[in-house]
Formats: C-alpha cells, structure tokens, sequence
C-alpha cells in the first residue's frame, strides 16, 4: 500500500448536489480519501429545526503500511426551536476512486458531548460503524423548549485496506436531523 493522503471535504445543504470541483492531490505516490458531507433537514414537532456542517476537514496523511487514519471533521451543528426532541444520524456512500472501492462500513464516526445553547437536554453521544443504507443515530435531543443549539466535533476513523490502490477517493457522508 502506498502513502495515504485522507482529506474529507464536507459540503454543507447548498452544495450537496455533488463533488464538483473537488481537485485530486497531485502527489503520485499517494491515496487521497475525499469526504463530502451533505446537510439534510426535517421538521417534527419544532418550529425550526436545522443541521447544518463544516465546508471541508483534512485527516492527514496515512503512511506506507497504515491499517487506519482518523481525525477530527469540524463542527456539526443542530439549532431549534420550539418544543419537542429530535435525533441527528449519519449515513455514509463507500469510497471509490474509480478503480477501487474502501466500503462505507470502514468508517467509524465518533460524536463527542455536544456542547449546547438555551434549553436542551441532550442524551448519551454515540458511536457508529457507518453505512450506505442504514442511518446511524450519533445526537438526540430528548426535550429542547425555545430556541437552542447543539454542536459537536466528530473523529473520523477510516479503516484502509491493504489492497488500496492510489487515488483520490470520494463518499459522500449525510448528516440529517428529524
């Protein structure tokens, strides 16, 4: 396996459409792991309920011979308002380059405590094997009363096989809240 270079990009709600533009790292003797996130949105019993995500993250370069990378991808921020509760969950497409393909159950998505505004009464934070067809539950909100805001950083931990073939590699990882 050679060098690996991760560098997620993670789009928010207004450019979840697709990856262009998204430029491929120019060194030959390394992988790069493309992430784009995408923002998704739904009401329940709250007046306003949104989730939005950071523009772009790097997790660094993954050297010859590494089974894993992983870092941080930046704020994941929930605001509402209202009453009621809501649950954010993540799904992830596999990572492909084209020629080949790291599966989105190699990734691992960490969400920390969140950090709050107003009043909100969050659950225990979760962790999950991600999926392309199944949404993981990773922030809920059991009783939000008025205008809050939940926000977290989550790791990121990408399991490399050791058949990855240079290239840049790109996923698409859904946030969404309902």
């Amino acid at each position: 396996m050679s060098v690996a270079r991760i560098r997620p990009v993670l789009l928010a709600a207004a450019v979840a459409a697709g990856l262009a533009g998204v430029p491929a790292h120019p060194a030959a003797a390394s992988s790069a792991v493309t992430i784009a996130t995408r923002a998704g949105r739904a009401l329940q019993d709250l007046t306003t309920l949104t989730i939005s995500v950071p523009a772009r993250a790097d997790l660094g370069t993954a050297p010859a011979g590494a089974t894993s990378i992983s870092g941080d991808l930046g704020d994941v921020t929930v605001t509402a308002a209202g009453t009621g509760s809501w649950t954010a969950t993540v799904t992830s497409t596999d990572f492909s380059n084209g020629v080949s393909t790291i599966p989105a159950a190699n990734i691992h998505y960490s969400a920390p405590v969140a950090t709050t505004t107003g009043s909100v009464v969050l659950g225990a934070p979760e962790s999950a094997t991600l999926s392309n067809s199944i949404s993981q539950t990773v922030q809920t909100a059991v009783a939000v009363a008025g205008d809050t805001t939940a926000t977290w950083n989550p790791t990121l931990t990408v399991t490399l096989p050791p058949s990855l073939t240079q290239g840049t590699y790109t996923a698409i990882i859904t946030h969404s809240v309902a």
